[in-house]
């Protein structure tokens, strides 16, 4: 077990509150383009006017819903990745190979890849459509990331020669995220596909939102514990292992 001494504590902090802010900010930006774009219309002219109850509609408020679901899980999941990873468990016990100049680069990257999709889908609220490939794009990045980290932890738990026990199934939460964005991903391929000459009819906009709402649902449903981990007592077994969060970068979807 490896401790790190004061001053690699504090530029351990430095580093988790750096990257932190920047999500915060992010992600703080994303949300007030969509809550700007869904209490506003623009004009003719460029001028911005607050919107009337009688201008909205209940796929407007539904596209709202969803961005904000959406928003909270992703944040959500990836505070507690860079809580979990650059302070709980480095402090407890230091990992050289988890801590990497690069991996750090890569978790910046993905968390600024994050933000401005999330920035593209707040200002395209107005356009279901549009809104919802962007949306689409957002579960086929976010899978591909995934299934990537999952098995690249798998390949370092093998070079350490750990051994797999009865903890496995919470090492698996990354597949679960993947296959839940994946399923919803090809359900929105299809959809769009099927109806190309129907987007502004209701049918096909209660579906895109059904599959909005479905995706969050099952992305809580199926990881709860990630989420909300359970806290323990001294000399109780960790509530969750270690590579379950190690894999989990940058991942939320």
């Amino acid at each position: 077990m490896l401790r790190l001494d004061e001053r690699s504590r504090e530029t351990l902090r430095n580093c988790h509150v750096t990257l932190k802010w920047m999500w915060i900010v992010l992600m703080g930006f994303a949300l007030k383009e969509s809550i700007e774009t869904f209490l506003y219309r623009i004009d003719s002219t460029g001028h911005r006017f607050l919107r009337n109850l009688n201008d909205y509609d209940w796929v407007s408020v539904g596209v709202f819903l969803v961005f904000l679901v959406t928003l909270l899980r992703f944040f959500h999941g990836d505070s507690r990745y860079l809580d979990r990873k650059y302070l709980e468990m480095q402090l407890d016990d230091f990992n050289p190979n988890g801590f990497r100049s690069g991996k750090r680069f890569a978790d910046m990257n993905m968390l600024l890849i994050h933000g401005i999709i999330f920035y593209a889908l707040g200002v395209s609220q107005r356009d279901p459509v549009r809104f919802f490939a962007i949306y689409a794009g957002l579960l086929l990045f976010n899978s591909v990331w995934l299934v990537i980290a999952w098995r690249m932890s798998n390949e370092r738990r093998g070079e350490r020669g750990e051994v797999r026990g009865a903890k496995e199934s919470e090492d698996r939460f990354p597949l679960y995220w993947a296959k839940n964005n994946l399923v919803h991903f090809g359900a929105f391929v299809l959809l769009f596909f099927v109806a190309s000459s129907s987007y502004d009819e209701w049918p096909f906009r209660l579906a895109v939102l059904a599959l909005g709402a479905s995706n969050c649902f099952f992305d809580y449903f199926l990881t709860w514990r990630y989420y909300f981990p359970k806290l323990k007592a001294e000399g109780e077994a960790e509530s969750m292992p270690v590579e379950t969060v190690l894999v989990a970068g940058s991942q939320r979807g």
